[in-house]
């Protein structure tokens, strides 16, 4: 395997040349009942190989949008999965088994609508877990992030980026956060009948007065309050950890350099809003580590309508101007 990057100076020199792809395949095309295929609708080039870890046991083939040539470059990436992590963002346990329910009569937590965490619930299990169960055999570091920062609760069902070893109690976490419940209200208010506008732009003040999204507890209840688990359809397995967003990014980052991370795989919820900038997002981890936005591990919020799939290729095609997308067929082990 000849390396097209070597390095000069310090840095490294790369073979930027680039080859027409005749009749390429569709992106995003393994999961179309969850996310949209991107079509080819411009030209598609062929990128010479960008990484090189030595003892590379992983390929991931990636693309991106390039306006300089008018389409889309793909290229393949050679990762060793010994630095290597994969990273789901917001994989929240709301409207499940966790008994913390989307806020009613009429707030909206998370997707939107009880039916919208269904779908996400969806893809978690139908998607996203299978393309971690694939990547365990493999890969050693799986993380996952929540809000808030790690409490006493969450202790007792995972460990942490900032806490990577302890003694779990599961059950007795379950406990605990099923008497915690029991003391909040997840009832939020009726919409108000009428509210004071002001200001020059009456658009600007009514939006302001009646938001469309936000941790708001007058409509909220609660909810915000608690702290969120994971999911309960994840398999959570003792060597996974949890990034707390609240702890920040530099914790997250001195966790992934100390274990010799250089590649993240970045899966998560949601594609245009936190995949994209909070503590686990690309915007903190690209600094530091060679991102590849795994898209059909995403699912992008949905607002007006009733199908993700439109919005999540959207997301990432918007991200590739300048991310690389990656889709779980074109993550495979080298033979």
């Amino acid at each position: 395997m000849d390396s097209t990057v070597y390095q000069e100076n310090g840095g490294f020199k790369y073979d930027n040349r680039i080859k027409k792809i005749k009749a390429p395949s569709p992106l995003l095309k393994g999961n179309q009942s969850m996310i949209s295929t991107v079509y080819n609708s411009e030209e598609r080039y062929e990128g010479n190989p960008l990484i090189y870890n030595k003892g590379a046991d992983i390929v991931v083939r990636a693309w991106r949008y390039s306006h300089r040539v008018r389409g889309i470059i793909e290229l393949n990436n050679y990762i060793d999965s010994e630095k290597t992590a994969v990273i789901i963002v917001h994989p929240w346990g709301v409207d499940d088994d966790n008994l913390l329910n989307t806020s009613e009569p009429c707030g909206a937590t998370f997707m939107g609508t009880p039916e919208k965490n269904a779908l996400y619930h969806k893809h978690l299990k139908e998607v996203v877990l299978p393309f971690i169960d694939k990547m365990r055999d493999s890969i050693d570091e799986i993380l996952y992030s929540l809000p808030g920062e790690e409490d006493e609760i969450r202790k007792l069902f995972y460990h942490s980026v900032s806490t990577p070893s302890g003694k779990l109690d599961r059950k007795k976490g379950q406990i605990e956060y099923e008497k915690l419940l029991k003391k909040y209200s997840f009832s939020g208010n009726q919409l108000p009948d009428s509210f004071q506008l002001n200001g020059d732009s009456l658009t600007r003040s009514y939006f302001k007065n009646f938001s469309g999204i936000g941790a708001d507890e007058f409509y909220d209840g609660d909810f915000w309050k608690v702290p969120l688990l994971l999911a309960s359809d994840i398999s959570y397995k003792g060597t996974d950890k949890v990034i707390y967003d609240g702890e920040g990014y530099e914790i997250v980052k001195s966790y992934l350099k100390e274990k010799g991370i250089e590649n993240i795989l970045l899966c998560g919820y949601a594609t245009d809003a936190c995949v994209v900038s909070t503590t686990a997002g690309y915007e903190n981890l690209e600094k530091d580590f060679n991102v590849f936005v795994v898209g059909d591990c995403t699912l992008a919020t949905f607002p007006a309508v009733n199908s993700a799939g439109e919005f999540t290729s959207v997301a990432l095609c918007k991200a590739s101007i300048s991310h690389f997308i990656t889709e779980t067929a074109w993550i495979q082990k080298l033979k």
